[in-house]
C-alpha cells in the first residue's frame, strides 16, 4: 500500500472512524407538563445554544397544535444527561388573522 505521503506502507489500509471531523453532541428535548415525556431519539446540535433554539421551535409547534398549559415546557438535555436549558410552551399569536403559529 502507498501512504498519503507517497511512501510504501506494506500494510493494509485501515480507516479510523471520526478522523478528520468531530461528531456533534446529541441533545434530547423532553416535554414536561405535570409529568415528563422523554425524547428517546434526540437530535445532533452544534452546542447548547443551537439545541435551545431547536427547543423554541418545538415549543412553538406544540403551542400551535395544543391548548396551552402554564406548566408545559421543553427541557434541553445534553449527551451527559444534564439539563442545559428549558423553554416554556406558550400560545404565540401570529399576525395573519390572529391565528396561532
Amino acid at each position: 500500500m502507498v501512504a498519503a505521503d507517497g511512501s510504501e506502507t506494506g500494510g493494509s489500509l485501515v480507516r479510523v472512524e471520526g478522523q478528520g471531523h468531530s461528531e456533534m453532541p446529541r441533545y434530547f428535548f423532553d416535554v414536561i407538563d405535570g409529568h415528563r415525556l422523554p425524547d428517546g431519539a434526540g437530535l445532533e446540535c452544534r452546542d447548547d445554544e443551537e439545541a435551545t433554539a431547536h427547543a423554541r421551535t418545538i415549543a412553538r409547534q406544540i403551542a400551535a397544535d395544543a391548548p396551552t398549559s402554564s406548566q408545559r415546557h421543553i427541557v434541553v438535555i445534553n449527551d451527559d444527561r444534564e439539563e442545559v436549558g428549558a423553554v416554556p410552551v406558550a400560545a404565540v399569536v401570529g399576525h395573519a388573522a390572529g391565528r396561532k403559529i
